[in-house]
């Protein structure tokens, strides 16, 4: 077992950082890089629990700002209902929309970019929506070259989660009226849309997609049933929606590149982007976590 070189106090004072938090490069200041093997396997355990303690006193300082200020202009606004709807969406925009892209609000005065959108999607999806829980990102407040915007943008990811559903709790115990889009968000089967003509119909894989997002089991059984509400009849769509259930029920039916071409796989990232559409609460999360993955995938995969 290698001798540890460093002790707690040589990080927690700043003489060393660790590899796994980015730094400005600078010219005048030395910065000496440690790895988690140059310290014991009780430090490393200590400055782990410290990084975790750091980043959470930041969140729940960012979180009070952010509510304070909510309340200062909730108060003040004079169309209160329209105000809150719009805070709601802006955040629900920053965790949720795609495809990624600069992103202006109705309620904010700046723009995240691209970029910094990109990143922020990344922690959410792994710490967030996977509870993958890491903290190596955080450095010492006592070390000097941090480069602090890369966990500012994590904090703010954090909070943006934690204030979007703060808001709608508020919404909540207001009792005021929520938009359509969001409302229902507990309902876990959702009334298919209401239709004048057979090519307004939601698509058949689409609803698979929705069955399967809802936890909804499609078997030969109930697929006639299935089928109806969606205002599909046919023998030949009710036998397509099953094929379609079992083509993509498993995660690799959905987010898997195989052998098929880069068409056919934005065909089916649309369809899931699609069915996004018709989905509330965690069964959007789902869906939304799954479309980052495929786009992801699309976009690294050597065509």
């Amino acid at each position: 077992m290698k001798k540890p070189i460093y002790s707690y106090s040589d990080w927690y004072k700043g003489k060393v950082y660790l590899e796994t938090g980015a730094i400005i490069i600078s010219k005048t200041e030395k910065a000496i890089k440690a790895q988690l093997d140059d310290f014991s396997e009780d430090t490393i355990k200590k400055i782990q629990s410290k990084q975790k303690e750091i980043f959470d006193t930041k969140c729940s300082a960012k979180l009070i700002e952010f509510k304070n200020v909510f309340k200062g202009r909730f108060k003040k606004s004079e169309a209160k209902e329209l105000f809150l709807k719009h805070e709601i969406e802006d955040n629900r925009i920053i965790l949720y929309l795609n495809p990624i892209q600069d992103l202006r609000f109705k309620n904010r005065s700046f723009i995240i970019s691209k970029d910094d959108l990109f990143l922020m999607r990344e922690y959410f999806y792994n710490q967030i929506i996977k509870g993958e829980k890491y903290y190596g990102f955080v450095h010492s407040p006592n070390f000097k070259i941090p480069y602090e915007k890369y966990t500012n943008d994590l904090v703010y990811t954090r909070v943006t989660f934690d204030y979007y559903n703060w808001l709608k709790e508020f919404r909540n115990r207001l009792n005021l009226k929520s938009d359509t889009k969001n409302s229902k968000e507990n309902s876990k089967i959702q009334k298919p849309i209401k239709v004048e003509s057979k090519s307004d119909r939601i698509k058949v894989k689409v609803i698979a997609l929705i069955c399967i997002y809802n936890g909804v089991h499609i078997t030969r059984v109930n697929c006639d049933e299935i089928a109806a509400k969606y205002h599909y009849t046919e023998k030949t769509s009710r036998e397509g929606l099953f094929q379609d259930y079992q083509k993509f029920s498993t995660t690799n039916g959905r987010i898997k590149l195989a052998s098929e071409s880069k068409v056919k796989c934005n065909n089916r990232l649309k369809l899931i982007e699609v069915a996004s559409m018709h989905l509330k609460g965690k069964a959007k999360e789902h869906a939304m976590s799954e479309i980052q993955i495929l786009e992801k995938a699309i976009s690294e995969h050597d065509w």
